[in-house]
């Protein structure tokens, strides 16, 4: 069980990565524009 709740998490963590980093050029262009 430890097993699964650990790869849900690095699954968790590779989603957020990824959600971060599609978003850094929107993010960026938002800091710009202050």
């Amino acid at each position: 069980q430890e097993g699964l709740a650990h790869k849900v998490l690095q699954w968790y963590l590779c989603r957020m990565e990824g959600w971060f980093a599609a978003d850094a050029d929107t993010i960026s262009l938002k800091n710009w524009d202050q």
